[in-house]
């Protein structure tokens, strides 16, 4: 009796057990249905543009107001379709960076409305929209290529206008194109010496950046598209004191804080004038020139990687950022090449610099010392009072100054090296350095000078 009526409990409970089950079932049966009734209307007018080297954005037409979201499936060539993004906002436009250039990619999309459903996550898909395919294939093209004669070569410079290249090839032609060369260099790379030229012969360069990273993908080399050209007739430079022209105009009280009666003025030694109508310096957007203020030691380098590119090419040089370094490290790596400063000489080039770090620096801007630096006046003694052999570029202050570029502070002829060199006082050593004329005689010493 008791196994019987334990046989019929157990037949009822599942019964019941099958009963909510199949309850449950038609639920989720119903609510999903109730879902696909409702499923979002696909979006239209897939779209795609290239955005710049490492990007393809992605347009579409909003067609439906009921999706929660879109999903993205994506297929390289050669490839599958896979969801590449699950679930994106629904604004009508995406940007895909994660791209391998020269590869092609199609693109469709599809509207989401996601529900719960008994705690479990439904998502109802719209159809798909068109499929549109983009293709990055170019890198951005260097631009602001010029070249510039030297006694035995040609230098070129550019302005590196791509993120992403493996480097820069040169192509030069000669005799009316009937004779060409290619040559290579890195990445990041903006400059090139071209020593294989002959006086009187035309050349006529270009360049364009190229990768080859992806060759793993069977994508071969991608260029961009070429550099403006240029053409230069080679005719050596010569080092010469008649480069240095006056490129801009100085007007008097153009600069609020300069006294033109000043040591320093346009109407006594006009050393701010010389160097600002040079363009060797420059005021500040306020119309000030700070002749009192100091100059940093990249400064300073800056101005005297200008004066030597002047001096030995007839052009002032300017160089592009690099990447990841501060703004002087084009004229540092300039100086170092030209022997203007040894490397490590200076632990920080943002620091003020000294009289006697200026005197270092400007001792070896120009080249051939034994010319550039002559003597104008024996001082007895030949150097500063307070200068001797132990002090800290003790040959390049008494070259400058037993040349007439630098002076004293007082009728003793005291130096100071270990001051900090004022904008005007470095206007004046400048002047004095481009200009022989201008440099100091036996009347080296003038009440209020401190040059």
């Amino acid at each position: 009796m008791k196994k019987a009526r334990r046989r019929g409990f157990m037949r009822q409970s599942a019964r019941v057990v099958l009963l909510v089950l199949t309850l449950v079932l038609a639920l989720q049966t119903a609510m999903t249905a109730s879902a696909a009734d409702n499923a979002p209307t696909a979006p239209s007018n897939l779209t795609v543009n290239d955005l710049g080297e490492t990007s393809i954005n992605l347009f579409w037409e909003n067609d439906s107001s009921g999706e929660t979201s879109i999903e993205i499936e994506r297929k390289p060539s050669g490839g599958n379709w896979e969801v590449y993004v699950r679930d994106v906002e629904n604004s009508g436009h995406y940007f895909d960076s994660q791209i391998i250039i020269g590869l092609t990619y199609t693109y469709r999309i599809r509207a989401v409305l996601t529900t719960i459903v008994s705690g479990t996550e439904v998502r109802t898909y719209s159809g798909y929209s068109n499929e549109a395919s983009g293709t990055i294939d170019s890198l951005y093209a260097p631009v602001y290529l010029f070249a510039t004669p030297n006694p035995n070569s040609i230098s070129l410079r550019w302005t590196d206008n791509s993120d992403i290249e493996d480097g820069f090839m040169i192509t030069k032609q000669w005799e009316n194109g009937t004779k060409k060369d290619t040559f290579s260099v890195g990445a990041n790379v903006t400059s090139y010496v071209d020593n294989d030229v002959i006086v009187g012969y035309s050349y006529t360069y270009d360049v364009v950046a190229w990768i080859d990273s992806n060759q793993q993908y069977g994508i071969p080399h991608i260029f961009s598209e070429s550099s403006n050209t240029v053409t230069i007739v080679f005719t050596p430079s010569t080092n010469s004191f008649s480069h240095f022209v006056n490129t801009r105009p100085y007007t008097s009280g153009m600069f609020n804080d300069v006294d033109e009666d000043a040591w320093y003025g346009s109407r006594k030694e006009k050393a701010v004038a010389s160097v600002y109508e040079k363009g060797l310096m420059a005021g500040y957007p306020d119309q000030t020139f700070k002749p009192d203020g100091n100059l940093s030691i990249a400064e300073a380098i800056t101005i005297a990687t200008r004066v030597n590119s002047i001096y030995t090419t007839g052009h002032q040089l300017e160089f592009d950022p690099i990447p990841d370094a501060p703004w002087y490290q084009g004229n540092i790596n300039y100086a170092i090449e030209k022997g203007i400063i040894e490397a490590g000489v200076f632990s920080d080039y943002t620091s003020i610099a000294t009289r006697g770090q200026m005197a270092y620096i400007f001792a070896h801007t120009l080249p051939n010392p034994d010319n550039t630096y002559s003597e104008r006046f024996l001082q007895t003694p030949p150097y500063p009072p307070d200068v001797d052999e132990s002090t800290p570029f003790y040959d390049e202050i008494v070259l400058l100054y037993r040349a007439g570029i630098v002076g004293g502070t007082d009728s003793l002829g005291t130096f100071h090296p270990n001051s900090n060199v004022t904008r005007a006082q470095a206007a004046a050593i400048i002047t004095r350095l481009i200009d022989k004329d201008a440099r100091l005689g036996d009347t080296w010493y003038y009440p209020g000078w401190t040059s």
